[in-house]
């Protein structure tokens, strides 16, 4: 009897994840297929359409998630996830062009061969073949990366579905974040913002970094989140992990959470947790004396930050004159809310780059999401809510003036943005629309 009740259970449980996986992977066969056709117009429509139904399906789960508490499942977040990964990758790989479509210049020319000298070195061909932490960028993605192509061989359908599985964890602890963040279970819905963010999700499929990079800075946000809300000595060595495995994949991401840390150890103080100071305080130092960045003088900070600017301002599909002739006003907002839709842009991003022209929209609505949820939270649950976008405001005022078209980079803390959302779009977005409404609606005429 127990047994039947628990294959009922498990049954029932499945059909959900398999109807979701099916939507998935509908959608995103359909979106690539699309592209195939190599025609602009077809990109073009096909990058609409794929955005739209991505929109309707998770204002339909929004909807659903208001009226019911359903709970979010490690299946229906894989189907979610994995459903969309596979039905992408499906029609380039029945064709033979997975490569074309899911690997990038920097793929091909960096992540590939690093990932493939790991294999390698798994099959004992070759020696290992990173030195030092900080001349293997990326190197936690070349590991997982290069032990998948040691076991499944080289290929495009590894990277995309491997990248797959880190999104995935990178939803749970999405979850769990939020829920430290809010005290509630109400925005769940957290991974699901993050599976259709497009500029996210159109570069943690093509093979960069950016998969394990939201991953970890979603890990570090977690934890000090998880500090601020109840104090474990236990979880002090975990975040100095953290901060080493971000300084392997984006080295220079670790200075952006030291501000945050420091306003965790003023916190500590107030609340006289002596321990909890000198663990941060130790972090801190051990993050001076450590990162590169902190053996330069002032002047070498500025020189290095100068010459930066001059790097990347050199490329040349940049517009010098939208990006670097602008005030540094201007410059923030643009680091803000790029990409935006632009001519140039049609023509020059095609086949599956399509995508970040055309999920511009989308991602900036986002983003507008995400600065008034921050400005909600912070009004109704107080002021660390504040606090938290240290890391991100931060890096906008670095961006902005080294490069200020840079929305890759930008969304390195994407885990921060769709967090923000969707607290926006769960807490306030109905109510706010029914205002509007109420504004905007033509009164009857009273004789």
């Amino acid at each position: 009897m127990r047994g039947t009740i628990s294959a009922n259970h498990t049954i029932a449980s499945f059909k959900p994840s398999a109807k979701r996986f099916a939507l998935f992977a509908a959608v995103g066969a359909a979106y690539t297929a699309i592209l195939l056709t190599a025609s602009q117009a077809a990109e073009i429509f096909g990058s609409i359409a794929f955005v739209i139904a991505l929109v309707v399906i998770a204002w339909r789960d929004f909807r659903k998630s208001s009226s019911s508490s359903n709970e979010i499942t490690f299946s229906i977040v894989a189907a979610t996830v994995g459903g969309l990964a596979v039905g992408m990758l499906l029609p380039p790989a029945l064709a033979g062009k997975s490569p074309d479509f899911f690997w990038a210049i920097d793929s091909i020319t960096t992540h590939v061969p690093r990932a493939e000298a790991f294999a390698d070195w798994l099959r004992g061909k070759a020696s290992f073949p990173f030195d030092r932490p900080i001349d293997s960028q990326g190197g936690l993605t070349h590991i997982w990366i290069g032990t998948l192509f040691s076991i499944f061989g080289q290929s495009a359908a590894v990277t995309v579905l491997g990248l797959a599985v880190i999104r995935i964890a990178t939803c749970f602890v999405l979850i769990r974040m939020c829920r430290e963040l809010f005290g509630t279970r109400k925005f769940d819905l957290v991974y699901l913002v993050y599976a259709i963010y497009p500029n996210a999700l159109f570069h943690t499929t093509v093979y960069f970094k950016e998969a394990f990079v939201h991953l970890l800075v979603a890990l570090t946000a977690w934890i000090i989140v998880r500090f601020f809300n109840k104090p474990r000595a236990v979880e002090i060595p975990v975040l100095a992990g953290l901060l080493c495995l971000l300084f392997i994949e984006r080295f220079y991401l670790v200075l952006l959470f030291m501000p945050l840390i420091l306003v965790l150890g003023i916190w500590s103080v107030g609340r006289r947790q002596i321990w909890l100071v000198a663990m941060i305080a130790a972090i801190m130092l051990g993050i001076f004396f450590l990162h590169p960045y902190f053996d330069f003088s002032m002047q070498d900070i500025a020189a290095r930050l100068k010459e930066m600017r001059d790097v990347h301002s050199a490329f040349p599909d940049v517009n010098v004159k939208m990006n670097y002739e602008i005030p540094y006003i201007m410059a923030i907002l643009k680091s803000i809310f790029t990409p935006f839709l632009s001519p140039a842009k049609i023509d020059m991003f095609r086949s599956f780059s399509a995508l970040i022209t055309w999920g511009a929209l989308l991602g900036q609505v986002i983003i507008l999401a995400y600065l008034i949820g921050v400005f909600r939270a912070s009004r109704q649950l107080g002021w660390l809510h504040i606090a938290y976008q240290l890391p991100f405001a931060v890096f906008v005022l670095a961006i902005a003036y080294i490069s200020p078209w840079a929305g890759r980079v930008r969304d390195s803390m994407c885990p921060l943005i769709v967090a923000y959302a969707t607290f926006y779009f769960v807490e306030n977005f109905q109510s706010d629309i029914a205002v509007m409404r109420s504004k905007f609606s033509l009164k009857p005429i009273r004789n």
